[in-house]
């Protein structure tokens, strides 16, 4: 994946103690999004019981990285997630959980 990084983002590297990779991946697969403008987009991931927040620019790579933080806004307790599980033998093909309990396979 090709990111751009502003020189604000570059900036909240060190202040916030994100890591680049997480940055990536957050992108990649985010939990969810949201559109925020024509080209402005955000990212939002779940990392070590908190809610990362990535702002991006454009629909294509490359990407440009604006900012990103902790949202202390959104607590991922919150959130009801339903994961599609690639399947095998041995899983099932949605994992469902409710204010970040665990509660079912499908």
């Amino acid at each position: 994946m090709i990111l751009k990084f502003t020189k604000h983002a570059e900036d909240m590297l060190e202040e916030r103690k994100i890591d680049r990779s997480q940055v990536e991946a957050a992108i990649q697969c985010p939990d969810w999004t949201e559109t925020a403008g024509n080209e402005v987009w955000c990212a939002f991931k779940m990392v070590g019981g908190k809610v990362l927040r990535i702002v991006v620019t454009g629909r294509e790579e490359p990407f440009t990285v604006i900012t990103r933080y902790y949202d202390r806004r959104l607590s991922p307790s919150s959130f009801i997630t339903i994961r599609t599980l690639r399947p095998s033998p041995k899983t099932h093909l949605l994992e469902v959980i409710v204010e970040g309990k665990h509660l079912v396979n499908l």
